[in-house]
């Protein structure tokens, strides 16, 4: 038996004043609500301990505690004999479930504070639920004046009490997104565990990527943040100290885009640009391993998990063979299997992966082997979730997993979240004896992970507090329990509180479309160029009520403001995402305004000059979000990853400045897109064989300089006069590497001659879905006139043999026979907006996020008609046209 014991405890007729708030909240718990029966916690008591290994661990973090609140601390003393029968008289020996290493008991009685378990985990979270019980008490001390006048710094109320607890699932855990943005630092990881491991989670894992050092392999993860064996040595000594498993998630089929981008290990893919190893290549085993061996060695933990979720591209090019000869299913299987020897091989006993591919095929469902632990994700608020019993069934042992609903949102949606949260842990505690194993709630970056981490706190604590005690659980009293003991607000503040949440929360419904399964639209309305139309209407509906709800949110924000107590810096986190919302909900009422006067046949001088006001107005209100959103990111977050989207704030502040200009100018509207027009061949199908396109060109003066711009639908190679100048991927994406590197921008200047010159392209298409081309160049001549060039229908293209020869790249080439290539048109057809760059000032186009999104909702949902995918595309809207 391990026993943590406080002594000299000082009497005291003095109520807490108030119902105690736990969290998560005890299975058992009695506790004196009268006068007469309770003490006081004061520099005067002292620690004991009774087997405990490192009984410096507890005693360190019961006084950081201490002295971080009320500034004083107790010191450790050697058990009296005389305590001995006192401890024995208040020792409740019967433990919920003396099975469980997690189970605890906590008693407070005649003048003693007596925590004891079966495991020293068992002894850390009763004296998490103790610190509880103390901030109880400060928060009340501090709040009221009839209870501060009672007491001094140095003493704490502490109810006489009784608790036996246990938690309902074994696994409770977080899965956190590190790949596609932020990384945090070390300092604000180790907060993150301090504040889980406060609320007894015992499972963070890290969803890597290309986050992983690795002396072989030093082009991934270079300039990303990526974290070095060091760092993650040592945040898992303090997981460890602190009773949680740090558990590395890497991707091992699927997802892998942020590798596959380094030319180096561009042929693991299953084609270029790919986001999936190719599964008949050999070497991507070899690849693998050199990480799971190296990770195996910086992670204590027995278990690791494989990744292989979405693997839409297996089977598409460079596995096709292997897959038409033995099936996709078995080849999935085998290769499923080959890996999961590969993490035993390294030490690791429990070998986990996402279930995506497995639940949807029966074939993989019944042949897959059975000690795989599956990790089921579905981020859906539906009540009911059948095909984890399919999963228990088949055999496997399954975590499952919800989601907080974060990616893409100013905040987390919360209402939706929750559901889905506390359904399917309650779909994984009916399943508790058939396997499942318990849950490991997933946070997502998408795209560039805009959302800024902090916010996240909340759906972690949430999940956490659910899975210990599933069915004491209500939603709306667990956001005034969060808001007492996580901010320290008090009862009279509770309801405000409550409102402000509550109304964040839902605020992310008024921008959904189509579905909450996609990723919702907030940072494409707020990075959208204000202007991009002569005449512009409203880019969402419910833009005026996002606006009034934020306003409303705000309002409170700063009422609750000055009674905050806990955690004043998380508290900016909630301002911030409120006012964010505000932004946009100002941003795009101006630009209806300006549209609707700026084409009015007649403009007063004083209406021009009201309106150039506001659009400087709001320029330095964004010049303050920006600095506020990056100084907010720093404080939990690498500066990788940071600039890129620092940079989407500075495109949106030169699009008022511009504005400003153009009206001092008399100019009411410039087109921004690009003129270059997306370019393919006139095929209904896309076989997977190259199309190559042609272009000529004069020029007739010298050349000062010459830059172009080229942007796929998915791959090409690009040549000038014979030379070849590089190779561009892009592709829908939700890591962030293929975002940044979608646009691609050359200096040719070497190559070009005066008089003719051929500009060629070898592209490929491998989603089947409209493929296009779309190519930009600025010539400057010494006397500093510019010449552009733009991909257009007058390109000819090729789409019958393979060419082998490199000649087709030169002028000498004949091309009489080649086709005019046909055009979808210029931006924002097909991709959405692109906007014109002055290259030769160091400029490039931006792509948004949803870039190719067609594909990618073919794969996701499996349709393959064209029609209908059209109309999916139209009712999600995903570029906010």
């Amino acid at each position: 038996m391990k026993t943590m014991i406080i002594s000299n405890l000082t009497h005291v007729e003095q109520s807490l004043g108030h119902e105690l708030v736990l969290l998560p909240r005890p299975k058992r718990m009695e506790y004196s609500r009268d006068n007469k029966n309770n003490f006081l916690l004061t520099a005067n008591s002292f620690f004991h301990d009774l087997n405990l290994e490192n009984p410096g661990l507890f005693l360190n973090e019961l006084n950081d505690f201490l002295m971080e609140m009320k500034e004083f601390k107790i010191n450790a003393a050697k058990l009296p004999e005389e305590l001995n029968t006192r401890i024995e008289g208040i020792k409740e020996s019967e433990f919920l479930d003396p099975h469980d290493e997690e189970c605890y008991n906590l008693e407070v009685k005649n003048h003693l504070v007596l925590i004891e378990g079966t495991s020293e985990k068992a002894v850390f979270h009763g004296l998490q639920t103790f610190i509880q019980i103390l901030k109880n008490s400060i928060i009340q001390t501090h709040g009221k004046d009839e209870f501060r006048s009672n007491f001094k710094r140095n003493e704490i109320i502490i109810p006489q009490i009784s608790i036996k607890d246990v938690p309902d699932l074994k696994i409770r855990g977080i899965a956190q997104d590190i790949a596609r943005g932020q990384v945090f630092t070390l300092e604000n990881a180790k907060r993150y565990l301090k504040i889980m491991s406060h609320y007894k989670m015992n499972f963070y894992c890290l969803y890597m990527e290309d986050m992983f050092t690795h002396q072989k392999h030093p082009e991934i993860g270079k300039n990303r943040g990526a974290l070095t064996h060091e760092e993650i040595k040592e945040l898992d000594a303090f997981a460890k100290e602190r009773f949680i498993e740090l558990v590395p998630i890497f991707e091992c089929l699927g997802h892998v885009d942020n590798i596959l981008q380094h030319e180096t290990y561009q042929d693991l893919g299953e084609f270029p640009g790919a986001h999936s190893f190719d599964i008949s290549n050999p070497r991507v085993l070899d690849f693998v391993e050199d990480y799971i061996s190296e990770m195996s060695k910086c992670f204590s933990t027995k278990y690791f998990h494989m990744g292989c979720d979405e693997s839409f591209d297996v089977g598409k090019y460079r596995s096709k063979d292997l897959i038409e000869k033995i099936g996709k299913n078995k080849a999935l299987i085998e290769y499923y299997e080959k890996l999961h020897a590969i993490a035993k091989k390294h030490g690791n006993e429990y070998v986990i992966m996402y279930d995506d591919f497995v639940r949807k095929n029966e074939e993989i469902l019944q042949g897959l082997r059975k000690d795989i632990i599956l990790m089921y994700w579905d981020y859906s608020p539906k009540k009911s979730f059948p095909d984890l019993k399919k999963l228990l069934d088949a055999g496997y042992k399954v975590i499952v997993s919800p989601s907080m609903l974060n990616w893409q949102r100013h905040f987390p949606d919360n209402k939706n979240a929750s559901k889905n949260i506390i359904n399917f842990i309650k779909n994984a505690f009916r399943y508790r004896n058939e396997g499942c194993l318990g849950v490991i709630n997933s946070t997502w970056g998408d795209m560039r992970y805009y959302s800024l981490r902090e916010n996240e706190i909340f759906g972690g604590i949430l999940s956490n507090s659910i899975a210990w005690n599933v069915n004491e659980f209500n939603y709306d009293q667990f956001i005034k329990d969060h808001g007492f003991l996580f901010h320290g607000f008090l009862k009279e503040d509770i309801e405000l509180y409550h409102e402000m949440f509550k109304k964040l929360s839902n605020s992310v419904h008024l921008y959904y479309r189509l579905s909450i399964s996609f990723p919702p639209l907030f940072f494409t309305y707020f990075f959208k160029h204000p202007f991009p139309v002569k005449k512009i209407a409203p880019l969402f509906e419910n833009y005026k009520k996002l606006g009034q709800v934020a306003r409303e949110c705000l309002e409170i924000q700063k009422k609750l403001q000055p009674r905050l107590l806990l955690e004043k810096n998380h508290f900016e986190y909630l301002q911030f995402s409120a006012r964010l919302a505000l932004f946009l909900e100002k941003k795009i009422d101006l630009s209806v305004k300006t549209s609707e006067l700026l084409n009015e046949l007649y403009i007063q001088e004083e209406e021009l000059d009201i309106l150039i006001f506001n659009l400087n107005k709001i320029k330095e209100e964004l010049i303050q979000i920006r600095h506020d959103y990056e100084r907010l990111w720093l404080r939990a977050a690498k500066r990788p990853c940071l600039d890129n989207i620092l940079d989407l704030f500075d495109f949106l502040i030169r699009t008022y400045e511009e504005k400003v200009t153009q009206i001092k100018n008399g100019i009411y509207f410039v087109n921004p897109y690009l003129e270059s027009e997306w370019i393919w061949t006139t095929e209904k199908q896309h076989p997977l064989h190259p199309r190559y396109f042609r272009k000529k060109f004069s020029t007739d003066k010298p050349i000062k300089k010459a830059m172009i711009q080229c942007i796929a639908h998915n791959y090409m190679k690009v040549h000038v006069n014979g030379h070849f100048i590089g190779q561009v991927l892009s592709r829908y994406s939700m890591s962030i590497l293929p975002i940044i590197n979608r646009v691609k921008v050359f200096d040719i200047t070497p190559y070009l001659k005066k008089g003719e010159n051929i500009l060629s392209v070898e592209a490929y298409n491998f989603d089947g879905y409209k493929g296009a081309i779309n190519v930009f160049g600025q010539i400057q001549f010494e006397d500093n006139e510019v010449m552009e060039i733009h991909s257009d229908p007058s390109w000819k293209c090729h789409t019958g043999i393979v060419l082998k020869e490199k000649d087709w790249t030169t002028l000498k080439f004949n091309d009489e026979q080649w086709k005019s290539s046909f055009s979808h048109g210029p931006p924002p057809n097909l991709n959405g907006d692109i906007f014109k760059p002055n290259l030769l000032k160091g400029e490039k186009s931006f792509t948004q996020d949803y870039f190719g999104i067609e594909s990618y909702l073919s794969n996701f949902t499996g349709e393959t008609d064209e029609r209908k995918l059209e109309e999916m595309i139209k009712q999600f809207n995903p570029y906010g046209n």
